[in-house]
């Protein structure tokens, strides 16, 4: 059963096989994954944008400041995981 169920996850969206690993294990990774799609899609649009007016000179006035990008993010602090981590409990102690 366990063959079966890791050939099936090999045969998952890459996408989807890192949103079961990241549940599975630490779900900050979903965040940190927003946070880089939002990063490479608003810098994707600034590029697109660019070629289109055929302009080949960045113009960072009009290039969302990254910080602004980062706002949601950067209140975001907690203790690291193993500083907050405890032994499992066993049944039946």
């Amino acid at each position: 059963s366990e063959k079966n169920d890791d050939q099936l996850r090999d045969q998952l969206h890459p996408l989807l096989r890192f949103k079961l690993h990241a549940i599975q294990s630490n779900e900050i990774f979903l965040m940190v994954g927003d946070l880089v799609a939002t990063v490479v899609s608003l810098r994707r649009q600034y590029i697109e944008k660019s070629e289109f007016e055929q302009n080949i000179y960045v113009n960072t006035t009009q290039m969302s400041n990254l910080e602004e990008i980062l706002m949601p993010y950067l209140d975001f602090t907690l203790k690291p995981w193993w500083e907050v981590a405890t032994e499992p409990s066993i049944s039946g102690e």
